[in-house]
């Protein structure tokens, strides 16, 4: 007769499994800062989240980000890839008001700029544009 394995035995080696994959992902994350980097917790957040995302598990990447930008909205690392997860799962509509804010802070930057670009091209992305810009109060210089 073979012997079942117990219980505990089981969560166990599930934990085991878990703690593993976690450990892979949080390398593969510190893998892509670079030295130079002035690395903060959230950076750090950013980064295991892009890991976690690639490796299949994008609902709980999403959530990592949501966090960051919870605590501190103008975190540009947790913006942009919150905005690209967003442009993928939910539409130019969601993800437009995110490369907005971006574009404010980084208007050269060549990778807000091509993913801003793919997504007003999506659909409802247009239309987005000129919603968000109809609510922007004109400024004072514009006028003068």
């Amino acid at each position: 007769t073979t012997s079942q394995p117990q219980q505990g035995e089981e969560e166990i080696s599930e934990a085991v499994k878990t703690f593993s994959e976690a450990s892979r992902l949080f390398t593969t994350a510190l893998e892509k800062l670079t030295p130079a980097d002035d690395i903060k917790e959230d950076d750090i957040k950013v980064k295991l989240g892009e890991a976690i995302y690639a490796a299949g598990g994008q609902g709980y990447a999403i959530k990592i980000w949501r966090s960051i930008l919870e605590a501190n909205e103008d975190h540009l690392g947790a913006l942009f890839a919150y905005a690209k997860a967003l442009q993928i799962h939910s539409g130019a509509p969601d993800a437009i008001p995110f490369y907005l804010k971006l574009l404010v802070k980084q208007s050269e930057n060549p990778k807000v700029r091509e993913q801003f670009s793919l997504c007003i091209k999506m659909e409802g992305g247009l239309a987005t544009i000129k919603k968000e810009l109809s609510t922007i109060p004109p400024s004072g210089s514009a006028l003068s």
